[in-house]
């Protein structure tokens, strides 16, 4: 769980790529709250940077990663360096 002050804007980000050596694609959604805020798909195998920004509607909410890749062998998502960043209050 991560503490957001309601309203704020946040900015989410995170390193993702593909584990596999297959030409599958990995993919991965990332929710907040429960609520999707992104779903990345990718069969690169370098480490790429992707964000997301998210206004706070409760103050305590679980920052999720889900494996939607079916890959076989070894195959998958790996995700690092992941940040949230406070960017200020959002419109009223």
């Amino acid at each position: 769980d991560i503490e957001l002050k309601v309203g704020q804007i946040y900015e989410i980000l995170f390193e993702f790529r593909s584990r596999g050596r297959l030409p599958t694609p990995s993919s991965a959604v990332v929710r907040i709250g429960g609520k999707e805020i992104m779903n990345q798909e990718t069969n690169v195998q370098d480490w790429r940077e992707y964000r997301a920004t998210y206004i706070a509607t409760e103050e305590n909410l679980t920052l999720e990663f889900e494996e939607l890749s079916k890959n076989i062998g070894g195959g998958g998502t790996l995700i690092d360096n992941v940040r949230i960043y406070g960017l200020g209050r959002g419109p009223k």
